[in-house]
């Protein structure tokens, strides 16, 4: 029964381990890949001005806004700033493929946010792949979607970052 000296692991088990391996090491070769201004970015909403109005429209999103506001900056007094720190302005500067995925969803961060940073990467001709689960919010809920994700995730780190 147990994972003793006698105990042999099914195929699927031995492929799944050999897939998660490689991911890992692709992972980790894309975690030393340069990004924006040579560092790694978790890039959450493209356009921080956007999503402060959001945020500020929504009644729902009342404490998000003063989280937001308080944290990053003011909608209108900090404008300039937030446009300059929003990745759908700072295109340009991207160096590092990106694989984006944005359920189509997300009650928290508009799909339209989504849509504009992807015409940007197109219109600058950056590699990126963007996967948008049908049905998925903010969190992507269901495994099944997830799995999906990491499977696109493990082609696309495969394919640009090589594991040897």
């Amino acid at each position: 029964m147990g994972g003793g000296a006698g105990h042999r692991r099914s195929g699927a088990t031995r492929h799944h381990g050999r897939q998660l391996r490689r991911l890992c090491r692709a992972a980790r070769a894309h975690a030393r890949a340069r990004s924006i201004q040579g560092r790694r970015l978790d890039v959450r909403p493209s356009d921080l001005p956007r999503q402060l109005e959001h945020y500020r429209a929504d009644p729902e999103h009342a404490a998000a806004y003063a989280y937001w506001s308080q944290r990053v900056g003011d909608a209108e007094k900090d404008r300039a700033w937030l446009e300059a720190a929003s990745p759908v302005h700072a295109v340009a500067k991207i160096r590092a493929p990106l694989f984006i995925v944005y359920g189509d969803n997300d009650p928290r961060i508009p799909y339209a946010q989504s849509a504009d940073f992807v015409r940007a990467l197109r219109a600058a001709k950056k590699d990126f792949v963007r996967y948008a689960p049908e049905g998925e919010g903010h969190g992507i809920a269901d495994e099944q979607a997830r799995i999906k994700i990491y499977q696109a995730l493990d082609a696309f780190l495969a394919a640009r970052f090589p594991a040897n």
